[in-house]
């Protein structure tokens, strides 16, 4: 495996495809984990901003979904969101805001009938395509 790649188990995927569904009109967001760059778990967050353009969620709720995340024994592979009418490319906002380097941001876009799901990996507040395998 690569890097920069994130593998995604099909229902691992859909999971994470559907909550995004789920929140619109809103944008959704959440955190996938796992090991090795292989996603196993999505932790499902509240956008407490119940917008359709950005989202927020508080660092309390943050700090406990890290902590279920390092007690099951993976780590933080990346952070989701949805972009409800827009292409799946991060925003200057998304851009400034995504904390952590070694952590992919994926978007998954609404903008279409059917979804569509990118991954980044984000450095210097640019971003760069990396893969992502669903199997």
């Amino acid at each position: 495996m690569k890097k920069n790649n994130l593998t995604f188990p099909r229902y691992v995927f859909e999971e994470m495809i559907q909550h995004c569904k789920t929140e619109l009109p809103n944008e959704a967001c959440g955190i996938v984990s796992g090991v090795n760059g292989e996603v196993t778990s999505v932790w499902k967050l509240k956008n407490e901003s119940k917008s359709e353009k950005r989202y927020f969620v508080g660092k309390e709720s943050v700090q406990k979904t890290f902590n279920k995340i390092f007690h099951k024994g993976e780590i933080v592979l990346g952070i989701y969101h949805s972009h409800p009418k827009t292409s799946p490319i991060p925003s200057k906002f998304d851009l400034i805001n995504h904390p952590y380097q070694d952590v992919k941001m994926i978007i998954v876009s609404f903008k279409k009938v059917n979804p569509i799901t990118k991954c980044y990996v984000i450095e210097n507040r640019s971003s760069t395509e990396s893969i992502l395998i669903v199997n």
